[in-house]
């Protein structure tokens, strides 16, 4: 469940939720506190009340989401399990978020994209490092048991990061990829990129290639 739905429905909740939707599809610059308050239907000084600010605004939603995220990938560390299990839930964690919440996400891609010029800077390179870190001990993990071939683990991460980004984040990137039809049906298809990552790794396949062998 969203940190903001715990809350409830009160006004400290709407205006988060109107603010993320807003600053998502019209972004940061082009939406004042007014318009923020006039969406959700309350007074615009509630935002000072709140928040402060709209920039303090803006750093709650990303404090609030981000540790939702975190808290939810945390608990894949905690659980003991066989790795693939761990990869499966890595990813399924990070293609739900991106499927329930793509307003967030679109905020965040953005923010990685202007990096060294984002006043979210630091919440965002420590959310990437978490991330990065999680994948590439399950990917060595793997590869220390044998189920994964061996792979640069940290490049390997980075890529797959990244691949989900685009797919579920930026579509007018993605459409210019010859095979855009595929890249949609993606991001409609968790199991498909799951198990396209699988492939990467997949010992089995590497096999196949070095002794001809057709799977």
């Amino acid at each position: 469940m969203s940190v903001f739905a715990s809350i409830g429905t009160d006004t400290r909740a709407k205006l988060l939720t109107t603010a993320e939707r807003l600053f998502a599809r019209q972004g940061y610059a082009e939406i004042s506190t007014r318009q923020i308050a006039a969406a959700a239907g309350l007074n615009a000084a509630l935002i000072s009340y709140y928040f402060g600010s709209k920039q303090a605004l803006y750093q709650e939603i990303f404090e609030t989401r981000l540790e939702e995220i975190n808290l939810g990938l945390q608990q894949i560390s905690w659980k003991p399990g066989p790795v693939k299990t761990k990869l499966n839930a890595f990813l399924n964690t990070h293609i739900e978020r991106y499927r329930l919440n793509c307003d967030f996400q679109q905020l965040l891609f953005r923010e990685i994209g202007f990096l060294s010029r984002s006043p979210m800077r630091s919440l965002v390179e420590n959310y990437l490092r978490q991330n990065m870190q999680q994948l590439k001990a399950i990917v060595d993990e793997g590869v220390a048991a044998g189920q994964f071939k061996v792979v640069d683990a940290s490049f390997f991460s980075l890529t797959i990061m990244s691949l989900m980004s685009l797919i579920n984040c930026a579509p007018a990137i993605a459409a210019l990829v010859p095979t855009s039809d595929k890249i949609r049906r993606h991001k409609a298809n968790t199991e498909s990129i799951v198990n396209y990552v699988h492939r990467i790794l997949s010992v089995e396949n590497t096999l196949n290639r070095k002794y001809g062998i057709n799977p």
